[in-house]
């Protein structure tokens, strides 16, 4: 006979990883749209059941918590009780408390260019104080001290807020 074909939706294959007859991950492949697309799923066990944890749509999107991602990388996780949520945390690996470790995120519009802007959290000296840094275009154009204080740059000016809490309101027509 010749091989049918499958509804949207509908497995495409499944690798399963069992301990026992305990199912304790899970990838499966399904169908999207066409015979042409399909997502893939990624599930692990927490103890109550095996659960949906990543996927990756049939554009590429990854979602972590999220069924339809609308992002390139989407992530949703519930807060429950809390107010807020990690979604992530950057480690730089180092055990030392030495001056300047820290971690970066980096946007870039073009890879060919210099970064578009970045966020950086820096130790400052060999405690474990640190500050946090925001650039664009590879000019510095804010600094959060380690006390609380903020310094903003802005073409060649330097101005400091001068107190742990500053408040600007700004009328606007």
């Amino acid at each position: 006979g010749s091989p049918t074909t499958n509804a949207n939706g509908q497995n495409l294959g499944i690798i399963a990883f069992m301990d026992g007859s305990t199912r304790n991950a899970q990838i499966d492949v399904t169908r999207a749209s066409s015979t042409s697309t399909s997502n893939m799923h990624f599930y692990t066990n927490g103890g109550s059941g095996i659960e949906e944890r990543m996927r990756i749509d049939s554009s590429g999107q990854v979602g972590i918590g999220e069924a339809g991602p609308s992002a390139p990388l989407h992530i949703t996780k519930n807060s429950g009780a809390s107010n807020t949520v990690e979604l992530l945390r950057l480690d730089c690996g180092e055990t030392s408390h030495a001056s300047g470790k820290g971690g970066k995120i980096v946007f870039r519009d073009i890879s060919v260019y210099n970064d578009t802007a970045t966020i950086e959290a820096v130790r400052v000296g060999a405690s474990s104080a640190s500050e946090l840094k925001l650039t664009t275009r590879g000019i510095t154009r804010s600094i959060i001290s380690r006390d609380g204080y903020t310094k903003m740059t802005n073409s060649g000016s330097t101005f400091s807020i001068s107190g742990l809490y500053h408040e600007m309101n700004q009328s606007r027509a």
